[in-house]
């Protein structure tokens, strides 16, 4: 094994980057493997998921089954999500979530979406065409512009359910708690949660919005999203701690999606 140190904290695309780049300068692997550390793989993980690649030449990118480390009867994903409409905020949920594993999720199937960070197989040349992860985004919606670009490039997304990983949840974040909010449950995050989602992955839904599907549709995320955010505000000042830090960091973090301002926020560590 061989690891990289870096002296800069850099995200989840920096750090991917960091080892893509060493990967491909040895230039003795034909498929790169993205991994959270966070997991914990089937002993026949990757296997399965090199296995899919030699039924099409067209297949660039291959998923995994994740599965919740705790709680191993039960589903977190399906390899990811299955559109990618950013105004939509249905399309970033991810496939059979929060569902009991059954005999139905061992077909492999192909990915219309994105697919789910902690575990990606990728094949070189799908790599070669679609580039690097953009380090604009330091974590959050990264993988989602990253699968864009696969399917930009033609390249196939495969979900294949045979390779499973273990995930466990919230080892790096910490967990929230369950509250009920207007007749549904809702998910109250800690502060260091809660600086990643909503606060960044909202303001990098807004970039990646504009990044790739120009100004109308930019605005038309603004318009249909506005409800979003006013109903955190109350969410926040009905149930929260930190009740004007929160609101303040979620206004910050919109503003700067609208301006562009990305990477490493300020205020993550805040």
């Amino acid at each position: 094994m061989i690891f990289i140190q870096s002296s800069y904290n850099g995200g989840f695309s920096f750090g991917n980057n960091l080892g893509i780049k060493y990967a491909l300068r040895k230039g003795d692997a034909d498929f790169l493997w993205f991994l959270n550390n966070d997991t914990v793989v089937d002993n026949n993980a990757l296997t399965h998921a090199l296995k899919i690649f030699d039924s099409d030449n067209k297949i660039g990118l291959v998923g995994s089954k994740i599965i919740y480390y705790h709680h191993t009867d039960t589903v977190q994903a399906l390899c990811g999500s299955n559109k990618i409409i950013p105004w939509d905020n249905n399309s970033f949920k991810w496939i059979s979530f929060n569902t009991k594993d059954s005999q139905n999720f061992r077909k492999s199937f192909e990915i219309e979406g994105a697919l789910f960070g902690a575990s990606m197989v990728i094949r070189k040349e799908c790599l070669s065409d679609a580039g690097l992860f953009d380090e604009k985004y330091f974590m959050q919606v990264e993988e989602d512009d990253f699968c864009f670009m696969v399917r930009k490039c033609s390249w196939k997304i495969i979900c294949c359910c045979k390779s499973v990983i273990y995930h466990k949840v919230g080892a790096s974040t910490g967990n929230g708690v369950i509250k009920s909010f207007f007749g549904r449950k809702s998910l109250r995050n800690n502060f260091k949660r809660f600086m990643q989602t909503p606060c960044l992955h909202l303001r990098n839904r807004i970039y990646f919005t504009k990044k790739f599907f120009g100004t109308f549709y930019f605005y038309l995320f603004l318009i249909l999203n506005s409800y979003l955010i006013l109903r955190l505000i109350l969410g926040i000042i009905v149930y929260d701690d930190e009740k004007f830090k929160r609101i303040r960091f979620l206004l910050i973090a919109v503003f700067d999606g609208i301006r562009g301002k990305m990477g490493k926020p300020e205020w993550i560590n805040s």
